[in-house]
């Protein structure tokens, strides 16, 4: 049974800046050598990727994506919560400092 993520609008989120990326165009590629998993990101997986390389709050992300994208709020909580739970789980990123895979 997978453990439920509890990520909240005021959660700091930080990227795992132990993997190996690269951009491919309009992607970002990522290599976990711990794992041995290979992980594609399209340009909004991307730009999210690069708003983390500080950690920062779901809500500064969502308010920052926002204002990139024309999205609204409730569709953007959502679909980043989504995405950002499925980083988690692959140990790609942390939250509010911990690593939950």
């Amino acid at each position: 049974m997978r453990q439920k993520i509890e990520l909240e609008l005021t959660s700091v989120l930080q990227r795992n800046n132990e993997l190996m990326t690269a951009e491919m165009g309009d992607e970002l590629v990522m290599l976990h050598l711990d794992q041995g998993s290979y992980f594609g990101l399209d340009d909004i997986g991307k730009e999210i990727w690069l708003q983390l390389k500080e950690p920062g709050s779901f809500a500064d992300l969502c308010a920052q994506l926002q204002a990139e994208f024309d999205i609204d709020p409730a569709t953007c909580e959502a679909d980043v919560r989504k995405f950002l739970t499925r980083l988690a789980r692959n140990n790609l990123v942390t939250i509010d400092g911990e690593a939950v895979a």
